[in-house]
């Protein structure tokens, strides 16, 4: 399986629950159908440990601004303490279009912010503080169209957070032992291609709730390293639990903590 998907804008409304710390549970045979569409609009936090150790949090957030057009924010925050509270906050942020559920990004940023506290006060921290950018990425074949500043990539790839989002819909849809492949740019244009096979599925109990999910797994050159997606079947695919590791002791683990989603109707 080479090719991409979002869902289409029929399918992405019809979701009628607003969810937080709500447990959740599906049952379908491979290939079946998503037993829940993502809202029009949300976000989902999660909650970042390395190690033993907790480091941060991470968001993701989706919208629709018009029918045809998908925008995807991407953020970590890190805390780190070394004398005073160090926060740095890194936004990824994916635009572009949508063609029935074919979707492609026109555009890719991140951009960075850091703070330093006497005590850790992590909301509003980031509030009137200049970010910098540090990647801009424009989805082009004509240079012609570059903005000042930017890059080009193939008009035809995905950058890290549409790949996220279309590995999404993927992995609920493909059967075991399935490969689902894209080229993805890096943030210094650098084109690859990222691969993950379905191993199966996996019940993932987390803050926000028990699910059942979608396990899939990387493929890299390096066998010691491994690195894991579980994707939620009712919420079409939404990542519940991420895992890069060498070992246990220097895993980096992402968690769900809650889902902050509101119907369109409401």
């Amino acid at each position: 399986m080479e090719h991409s998907a979002l869902p289409s804008p029929c399918r992405r409304g019809r979701i009628a629950a607003v969810m937080s710390a709500v447990a959740v549970a599906a049952v379908c045979t491979w290939g079946g159908a998503v037993a829940a569409e993502l809202p029009e609009a949300g976000s989902a936090r999660y909650w970042v440990q390395q190690g033993s150790e907790w480091t941060g949090y991470e968001t993701l957030e989706w919208s629709y601004p018009e029918p045809d057009r998908f925008r995807l924010v991407h953020i970590r925050e890190e805390h780190t303490r070394a004398g005073n509270h160090r926060l740095r906050r890194t936004r990824e942020i994916s635009e572009g279009t949508l063609e029935g559920d074919i979707a492609q990004p026109e555009t890719y940023r991140v951009l960075t912010a850091t703070v330093f506290q006497e005590e850790y006060e992590p909301d509003g921290a980031f509030e009137g503080v200049d970010e910098e950018v540090v990647a801009a990425v424009r989805f082009t074949d004509d240079e012609a169209q570059l903005e000042e500043g930017e890059i080009a990539a193939p008009a035809d790839v995905l950058d890290p957070v549409s790949h996220r989002w279309q590995v999404m819909q993927l992995g609920l849809e493909g059967a075991h032992h399935e490969r689902i492949a894209h080229r993805v740019v890096d943030r210094g244009g650098a084109v690859e291609e990222i691969a993950f096979r379905v191993e199966g599925r996996q019940t993932v109990r987390t803050s926000a709730g028990t699910f059942r999910t979608v396990r899939l797994a990387q493929e890299l050159p390096d066998a010691q390293r491994r690195v894991r997606w579980y994707l939620a079947e009712g919420w079409a695919g939404l990542p519940i639990r991420t895992v890069e590791a060498r070992t246990a002791r220097h895993a980096l683990r992402v968690n769900l903590l809650e889902i902050d989603a509101t119907p369109p109707d409401a």
